[in-house]
């Protein structure tokens, strides 16, 4: 069975258990260090399988690339490999 919590980055930040959670598919655009470290501390360690966190990130706002290189020093600091994607074709 495959279980698909959805959420928002409030209720995910406090009151969710989720003890098998392997993916996370982050589409806010956060800067809080702490809440960023609740997002990522969701993910659990299973034995034989990998976590991932998925970060979504709108470039095309100078405000969501300043929290993209908040998020980054985090995530740097906890990943074990870290893959970017650019998504976006130009018009």
């Amino acid at each position: 069975m495959c279980n698909v919590p959805a959420t928002t980055e409030k209720s995910f930040q406090r009151g969710i258990n989720q003890m098998d959670m392997e993916v996370i598919v982050n589409t806010v655009p956060l800067s809080s260090p702490v809440v960023i470290e609740q997002s990522i501390g969701r993910l659990r360690n299973v034995a034989g399988k990998k976590s991932v966190y998925v970060d979504f990130t709108d470039v095309g706002f100078a405000s969501c690339k300043r929290q993209r290189q908040s998020r980054a020093k985090i995530l740097d600091s906890k990943a074990r490999k870290i893959f970017k994607l650019n998504l976006c074709k130009p018009f």
